[in-house]
């Protein structure tokens, strides 16, 4: 018989059995048939179209995502604004000694209130001391008069009596807050009560020494440390 009846061997057909046979487009895989116009995988079958993935079966038309690539709805839209970079301050702890000189103001307060009240329930005997003291010195006055000096004298300790106790419970709270002026105003206030540290039998003396107590407290080191952080934290940033 002619040779040129036999059918001609490829490359890697066996014994032309059947499913042997190459298809078209592809090459043969070992232990799996390729699929028409795709790309083979070592141990999987591609999809039509698919890109490969690592580690993963392909989806159509799709994108890798392993490996780091970003995923959709990562990337940033044109016109936003980012976050501040700094984000916010952290708070500054208030030191022991502002929290003492605090009270201290408080107690100064309360005192005031006491004094307050002093004057007003002794007023019997603020008229007794006077008449006494105006005798002695030889000057007489009428009860009318006499009257209205002791209203006179109890009326300015309970207008200030009220300003002391407002002013240190006010500004004692602006001054725990790291406000420097009110630390300020709580000297100018505390120098001032020294006016009446003999009144109501000492007790505006027993005020001074808390107000001024506070005030020392409060100009120490780490109080000035203080009221610096928190004036560098409000300050505008550029």
């Amino acid at each position: 018989m002619s040779d040129d009846n036999q059918i001609p061997s490829y490359p890697g057909a066996s014994n032309s059995e059947p499913g042997g046979a190459p298809q078209p487009g592809g090459a043969p895989q070992p232990g799996g048939t390729p699929q028409a116009g795709g790309i083979p995988q070592p141990g999987g079958t591609p999809q039509g179209g698919g890109i490969p993935q690592p580690g993963g079966t392909p989806q159509a038309g799709g994108v890798p995502q392993a490996g780091g690539f970003p995923r959709a709805g990562a990337v940033p839209q044109a016109g936003a604004v980012p976050p501040p970079s700094g984000g916010p301050q952290p708070s500054v702890e208030v030191p022991t000694q502002v929290t003492i000189g605090f009270w201290l103001y408080l107690a100064a307060a309360a005192i005031s209130l006491i004094i307050l009240i002093v004057a007003v329930t002794t007023v019997g005997a603020t008229t007794n001391e006077m008449r006494i003291s105006l005798s002695n010195s030889g000057q007489h006055v009428s009860s009318s008069a006499l009257n209205a000096l002791v209203a006179a004298t109890v009326g300015v300790s309970i207008v200030f009596g009220l300003i002391f106790a407002a002013a240190y419970v006010v500004f004692a709270f602006f001054m725990r807050r790291g406000a420097n002026w009110a630390r300020i105003v709580l000297l100018v206030v505390t120098v001032l009560s020294l006016t009446s540290v003999l009144s109501e039998y000492g007790i505006g003396g027993v005020r001074f020494v808390a107000g001024a107590l506070a005030t020392v407290l409060i100009f120490l080191k780490p109080a000035n440390e203080y009221f610096r952080a928190v004036k560098a934290r409000r300050a505008p940033r550029l």
